[in-house]
């Protein structure tokens, strides 16, 4: 799909689920909130914020994509919150986990490498969120797949909405709450499953080179 195919089949998937929308992102970033006030106390909360990090905000980025995924055919609900808590909980972390760790290890050798791979693994979520119990180094390979020849196409989307962010910025946010973070995050849930319909699965399992 196009760029312009892709916000506007969005636009189209949110309005109509659109305070639904609106309350689930809210309320994943309100919780996500409480856990970087608690990292924001010194020594004892700063081990506390990483473990709640670790535990807590980063599963909830697979419950967001489970409900932006689930929007996309009529069935997202705020109840998708609680997605990642499920059955498959420390598969889902130690997913997530490895992923940041991955991208963190990249970016201590250089910038750029640590957003090259920041954009090559930035499908992982969508992948968790379709399978729950996928192995971390699964999910990683089917993102870097995904992203391969993809990344600065993936760039040029999410700098397309710069604008909007600007109008947020103005509104104190209150833009960003009804509207551009919802648009943004189905836009992104768009593109995700556009890749994921071209992507050819290998016959053989594979470990991704990190």
């Amino acid at each position: 799909m196009s760029r312009k195919n892709l916000k506007e089949t969005a636009q189209q998937v949110f309005q109509r689920n659109y305070w639904p929308t609106v309350g689930t992102l809210v309320l994943i970033t309100l919780l996500s909130g409480l856990v970087s006030i608690a990292g924001a106390i010194p020594f004892i909360g700063c081990l506390a914020g990483i473990a709640a990090s670790v535990f807590v905000t980063l599963p909830l980025q697979v419950s967001q994509t489970r409900f932006i995924l689930n929007n996309r055919i009529g069935k997202g609900s705020t109840g998708d919150i609680s997605y990642c808590f499920g059955s498959h909980y420390m598969n889902i972390v130690k997913t997530m986990f490895m992923q940041n760790l991955f991208i963190f290890l990249w970016s201590l050798l250089l910038v750029v490498p640590g957003i090259i791979k920041s954009y090559e693994w930035m499908m992982v979520p969508y992948i968790v969120a379709e399978n729950p119990d996928i192995d971390y180094y699964a999910a990683m390979d089917r993102s870097r797949r995904m992203m391969d020849g993809h990344k600065m196409e993936a760039f040029v989307l999410g700098l397309s909405f710069i604008g909007w962010y600007i109008l947020s910025g103005i509104t104190f946010g209150l833009l960003g709450i009804f509207y551009v973070n919802p648009y943004v995050a189905q836009t992104m849930g768009e593109y995700y499953v556009s890749l994921s319909n071209t992507i050819v699965e290998p016959n053989i399992n594979m470990t991704p080179v990190m």
